[in-house]
């Protein structure tokens, strides 16, 4: 099977990741996910805290942080969708939450993709199966051992 292209952005100038073991996360996901994301190019950006805010008014209308927004793709032109994260808000969470930056950043994705292949979490119901299905995921990765060498290069945080 093909290995889906992944386009990997950042304009976070402190997060050091490489773009290749986002990539095999993606490819990960995509041989193990009982929810199947369409085919096309996934495009995956980290974006700075005032980017993800402006970007959670525009299309959410709310002007607060916020972990990571997902926009649908477009079969006809393969585009899977665009998941956006915020490494920032990662940092401020991820010891409030018991997990490492790594970890934290990893669930943004996992949950981006999730809402791609179709997962919500508005309702009680629906927040149940997406927190199972994350980490049915999480753990998938964490046995193959494709959590992303994400770094915090301002405090040194990856572990």
């Amino acid at each position: 099977m093909k290995r889906r292209e992944v386009e990997v952005v950042s304009s976070v100038d402190w997060l050091a990741c490489d773009g290749e073991e986002v990539s095999q996360l993606c490819a990960i996901l995509d041989e193990c996910a009982t929810y199947p994301l369409g085919k096309g190019t996934l495009s995956i950006a980290f974006l700075g805290e005032g980017e993800i805010c402006a970007l959670h008014e525009k299309f959410l209308n709310d002007r607060t942080p916020t972990d990571v927004i997902t926009f649908c793709g477009d079969k006809e032109f393969g585009y899977a969708g665009e998941i956006c994260a915020s490494p920032t808000y990662a940092r401020q969470v991820c010891k409030e939450f018991g997990t490492t930056f790594r970890e934290e950043l990893t669930l943004y994705l996992v949950h981006g993709y999730l809402h791609l292949c179709g997962l919500d979490d508005i309702g009680k119901a629906d927040r149940m199966e997406m927190r199972k299905a994350e980490k049915v995921c999480m753990n998938f990765l964490q046995l193959r051992r494709a959590i992303p060498n994400f770094v915090d290069k301002e405090n040194f945080i990856n572990l």
